[in-house]
């Protein structure tokens, strides 16, 4: 079957694709198959000879070291771990094409007929030429750095970004002497080009696991102050199952986490939530609480049942106005019919908080899990309220995508150790119904190679 696809972890690279984007006539290829049906009717969708994909679909299976198809008698058969790629590559395709939609859409104008059709070829027709053009770009600034880093002529770069816009049907990019920038429409693009090329990076980490590499990386971002209790103890679930799994744990505010798992630069994202119907799936967790964190000692630890209108007496140090623990906090104070204290300061940063409180009277008004502890010299008393009903500590991942087994594993032990089990069946019914209708499986279950 030839040399199997290395097991090494994905390039970090913005600009080099993964090996699957190389063989990209063999993913349509594969794709079609499983549309259609066989290789008759995946050589009929794509215009090629059956001898064309055979060929294509050779390559695929000899460049992944692994078999796709079962070639009985003049039939042939996709199996378990080919059905599973075939899924993975149709949602590369489909970001590619909706990729190439929005951004002839954003063009201001109604697209024409003729745009209009271009666009909807777009992933059957985009080369991988074109798709290390336009990344490399997005990374180098200009079409004379891109092709140094490609080690290619920057007529070549500049053909590719042509034949990209053309094909796209809207102007992507703005020319100047001093480099290029990308247009409204680019910008569209690239992301849904970036998030396709997180989708494939996804394929070789599937075919890690078939050839019995428990090794994955799962990149994992978390607002302060929620879930990291309920985090602790789904990782540690997850380093007892799967001991060489890595894990990448970012801290930030909820918008700058929910923006790059939108980007595809982390898988799974915790904090508070609130059901949206977009591109996200999001799954409840547990319940918001509405704390105040203080020194340990102070007054405000000692009321029997501290309630909104009693936080006026001391200074009160704020969420960021915006942000969804300062949406809660407000919304809050409007339940309870007083009127909210003045911040005299707004502040995303625990560290900050920590060191001011550890000193002072001051208090901070925070938004936390039930189960978790205040840091070391400071104390939490929750705040009697109403219900946040509408918002909740929950994860999020894309909709629109074929989560890794590690990453839906992960959610499910964030589900196992939630504090609240009326949430159980929550995970495996949102998934079955808004994950599955994307082309997406939910756990991959190959039995690794002997």
């Amino acid at each position: 079957m030839g040399q199997p696809m290395p097991c090494e972890a994905p390039s970090p690279s913005r600009y080099l694709l993964p090996i699957p984007l190389e063989k990209l006539r063999g993913l349509r290829s594969l794709a079609a198959v499983m549309a259609h049906g066989g290789i008759a009717g995946a050589a009929d969708a794509l215009c090629l000879t059956r001898a064309s994909v055979s060929r294509s679909l050779g390559d695929l299976e000899e460049r992944c070291g692994a078999q796709l198809l079962q070639r009985i008698g003049r039939g042939t058969h996709i199996t378990s771990l080919g059905e599973h790629i075939a899924r993975r590559a149709a949602t590369v395709f489909e970001l590619l094409q909706v990729g190439a939609e929005e951004a002839a859409n954003a063009q201001g104008a109604n697209p024409t007929p003729s745009v209009r059709s271009r666009a909807r070829r777009f992933g059957r027709a985009v080369s991988s030429r074109m798709l290390k053009a336009i990344l490399c770009l997005e990374a180098e600034g200009s079409e004379r750095s891109a092709a140094r880093r490609l080690q290619i002529g920057q007529t070549s770069v500049h053909r590719a970004l042509v034949a990209l816009e053309h094909l796209a049907g809207a102007a992507l990019f703005v020319r100047t002497s001093h480099g290029s920038t990308f247009t409204p429409s680019g910008s569209i693009l690239l992301h849904r080009i970036k998030l396709a090329v997180r989708e494939a990076e996804a394929f070789e980490e599937d075919l890690r696991a078939w050839q019995g590499e428990r090794t994955a990386r799962v990149v994992i971002g978390i607002a302060p102050a929620t879930a990291s209790i309920l985090l602790s103890k789904a990782v540690a679930m997850m380093r007892g199952r799967a001991p060489r799994l890595d894990f990448v744990v970012i801290e930030g505010a909820e918008d700058m986490l929910l923006r790059r798992l939108r980007d595809g630069e982390i898988d799974l994202m915790i904090g508070l939530l609130r059901e949206e119907r977009d591109d996200l799936l999001r799954v409840r967790l547990c319940e918001a609480h509405l704390t105040v964190l203080a020194r340990t000692g102070h007054p405000c630890a000692l009321e029997a049942a501290l309630v909104p209108e009693h936080l006026g007496r001391w200074d009160c140090i704020w969420p960021v106005r915006g942000s969804a623990a300062a949406l809660v906090w407000q919304r809050g104070f409007v339940s309870a019919e007083c009127g909210s204290p003045k911040p005299i300061l707004e502040t995303s940063s625990h560290g900050l908080v920590h060191t001011l409180l550890s000193s002072s009277d001051q208090i901070a008004l925070v938004v936390t899990g039930p189960d978790d502890a205040a840091p070391h010299g400071l104390t939490r008393s929750p705040v009697r309220t109403s219900p946040q009903s509408d918002w909740f500590v929950g994860a999020a991942v894309r909709r629109q995508a074929q989560p890794v087994g590690a990453v839906l594993q992960t959610l499910q032990c964030l589900q196992a150790a939630a504090p609240e089990p009326s949430f159980g069946d929550a995970l495996n019914d949102a998934l079955t119904t808004q994950i599955a209708p994307f082309g997406s499986v939910l756990l991959p279950t190959f039995e690794p190679q002997p």
